[in-house]
């Protein structure tokens, strides 16, 4: 028999260039490229079942980057889970590194991401602080609830 675990979530980034300058003065870099750096670091080593990857989707909303998680994962177990905030941590570190270096005044805000493995156990994946404030460590947590 199959274990599925299906998946839902946001990851949410603030752009504070976005917010403080119009376009014309930003400080070499615009929110369209935010939305690629994002992009860029999400794409890869993506978590999969027997069955394929997670699909990640991404979109510029009003205050800045938002990725978009979803998915059923066949053959991945609670277990498995952890792989999911092991990418997370290192999509994270990856885009943080990049932001830094780049001088990019982009910040995770917030993030929800539920796992709910069959047949009925559910997995809450958070980041457990808000990065404009701090970006020490790794962010993402799971909880069984």
């Amino acid at each position: 028999m199959s274990i599925w675990t299906h998946v839902l979530g946001l990851v949410r980034y603030d752009s504070i260039t976005q917010n403080v300058w119009p376009e014309p003065k930003n400080k070499g870099n615009t929110v369209a490229e935010e939305l690629e750096v994002i992009r860029n670091f999400y794409s890869n080593n993506i978590p999969e079942g027997s069955e394929g990857p997670l699909q990640v989707d991404f979109f510029l909303a009003n205050r800045g980057p938002i990725v978009v998680i979803t998915g059923d994962l066949r053959d991945f177990a609670i277990p498995q889970v952890s792989g999911i905030v092991k990418w997370l941590n290192d999509c994270y570190a990856e885009a943080l590194e990049y932001i830094k270096k780049h001088h990019f005044m982009l910040h995770l805000r917030d993030s929800c991401i539920s796992c709910t493995v069959e047949p009925d156990k559910i997995i809450l994946i958070s980041s457990e602080i808000d990065t404009f404030f701090s970006d020490d460590g790794l962010i993402f947590q799971a909880r069984l609830l």
